[in-house]
């Protein structure tokens, strides 16, 4: 039975697509993120992923040139007390069907081992990134 709006997440693989900077890539855009990767934005409820069954890579990366992707199984987050993963798709965005959120505490601690698990799928490269997307400092050549 397909998943609906609000259903738990309990297996698979999920993808979070990020934005690449020193501060969520420190060793270097070619390794795993920090812990930054899997911090919720200011106003969002919990940390937003893509459930692997439901998308593929080029569907999350379409119009995200220069951004990394990483993957982590649903296991891992599922495994840390407090934590939660709710389907819930977007109808106004590419590819909001496989859109889903982690809930949970906001403990470095947590996002640290989430972090550690996670896989880099696809490296972030900066220079690649649509003028939307950086900042004002990257003008700077050593900026990256």
């Amino acid at each position: 039975m397909p998943l609906q709006r609000n259903d738990p997440v309990t297996t698979g693989k999920l993808y979070r697509r990020i934005y690449p900077d020193r501060g969520t890539f420190p060793r270097g855009f070619n390794n795993p993120p920090s812990t930054q990767a899997f911090e919720t934005k200011t106003g969002d409820p919990g940390v937003s992923v893509y459930l692997a069954d439901l998308v593929t890579e080029d569907d999350i990366m379409d119009g995200h040139d220069g951004f990394a992707l990483v993957s982590v199984g649903a296991e891992v987050i599922l495994n840390l007390e407090g934590f939660s993963i709710k389907y819930e798709p977007k109808d106004d965005e590419r590819p909001g069907q496989g859109h889903s959120m982690i809930y949970g505490p906001a403990m470095p601690s947590k996002r640290r081992e989430i972090a550690r698990a996670s896989v880099l799928v696809i490296a972030g490269d900066p220079a690649r990134l649509p003028a939307r997307f950086r900042p004002p400092s990257a003008i700077k050549p050593d900026f990256f």
